[in-house]
């Protein structure tokens, strides 16, 4: 009996051991396996937070990019804008040129404050010599008949043409093309011949522009009665000699914007002046050759025009005199025929060849 417990104790005891060493596999054998799933959660976590990583480092790649992107187009933008405000401002002042290197919110007011294209669009300088056209021979401001003018020859240089112009036919040369006078100062010279004068209020056209009947409006290049005037409507110069019938006459109308002078020339010879004239203000009509206009009413010349300038600056009296006193000028260094002087005489070459000559300059 007690053999026999013994012998159950010890199967027991075997038992028992058996499920000891058996727990003790399987415990040792779950070991293995958590600390792979470990390894492999910590790779995972490794992969995402190199992702993560890798993400964050090309975001703050493409933020730089773009910013070093947006600071090169301002920069380039500001450099632009320098440049274009120095050449805009060359032409002004020194004093303005030291603002070229501040703020560039400074730059719109300074292209507002030199804008002139306006007054300028055409160039500074328009020459009609009435070859039996009226085209602009220098900026293209053409002229368009009005009741079929025609040309005579010879015209005052002894050849050529010169427009003639029948009053009582209403006969005038129209340039369509606006051109400004406002705030500038300009010059018209031009050579006539009166067919027909009349003493009193009567108006003949030599070159005017009408935009409407109120004062400083309505540019006046004419003959008021005898004598010449130069009128903006409203306040003008009358020239002091009266003219006469059948005869050439030189005649230039100058208005000098900075002095707001107004100043007739007859023969290349000061005949009127008038200060604190002006400035004009008209800012639409044609420019008319041989026509004058009053609100509803047309004053017409009658006799001949030629040679007729524009030039948007004041000439001086000698300009103006060497224009009705220079029969031609010729340098020989634009070309062997060509006519520097006022009445833009054409030669002709015959067996001549250029040499090195000495410069005027």
């Amino acid at each position: 009996m007690s053999t026999m417990n013994n012998n159950n104790n010890n199967n027991n005891n075997n038992r028992i051991g058996v499920v000891d060493d058996s727990e003790t596999v399987t415990s040792n054998g779950t070991q293995p396996e958590t600390l792979c799933e470990y390894l492999k959660r910590r790779k995972e976590i490794w992969v995402i937070f190199i992702i993560i990583a890798l993400i964050i480092t090309t975001m703050i790649s493409i933020v730089i990019v773009k910013r070093t992107k947006t600071n090169n187009e301002s920069i380039s933008t500001t450099e632009e804008m320098e440049v274009t405000t120095e050449s805009t401002t060359t032409s002004t002042s020194t004093t303005t040129l030291s603002t070229t290197s501040t703020s560039t919110t400074t730059l719109p007011t300074t292209s507002t404050s030199t804008t002139s294209a306006v007054a300028y669009a055409n160039g500074t300088y328009s020459f009609w010599p009435m070859e039996n056209n009226a085209v602009d021979i220098i900026s293209g401001l053409d002229g368009e008949s009005v009741n079929s003018p025609t040309y005579v020859t010879p015209s005052i240089t002894g050849s050529g043409y010169a427009l003639k112009l029948i009053r009582t036919s209403k006969q005038y040369i129209q340039i369509p093309i606006f051109k400004s006078f406002v705030n500038t100062s300009f010059t018209v010279e031009m050579w006539i011949y009166p067919t027909t004068l009349i003493n009193g209020n009567y108006y003949f056209g030599l070159f005017t522009q009408y935009d409407g009947a109120t004062k400083d409006h309505s540019l006046q290049m004419m003959i008021r009665g005898l004598q010449l005037t130069l009128d903006f409507y409203g306040g003008g110069v009358n020239g002091a000699t009266s003219l006469t019938t059948k005869t050439w006459y030189h005649v230039a109308f100058v208005y000098d914007y900075p002095s707001k002078t107004q100043i007739i020339y007859l023969n290349g010879y000061q005949d009127g002046s008038h200060s604190s004239a002006g400035p004009y203000l008209g800012t639409s009509g044609s420019i008319n050759i041989g026509m004058y206009q009053d609100s509803s009413s047309f004053n017409y010349f009658d006799g001949y025009i030629d040679q007729v300038s524009l030039t948007m600056a004041a000439k001086s009296a000698s300009d103006i005199l060497n224009d009705a006193t220079l029969a031609s000028w010729h340098s020989f260094d634009r070309d062997i025929t060509y006519d520097s002087g006022p009445n833009k005489l054409q030669g002709k070459a015959v067996d001549v060849t250029l040499a090195p000559g000495m410069s005027s300059a």
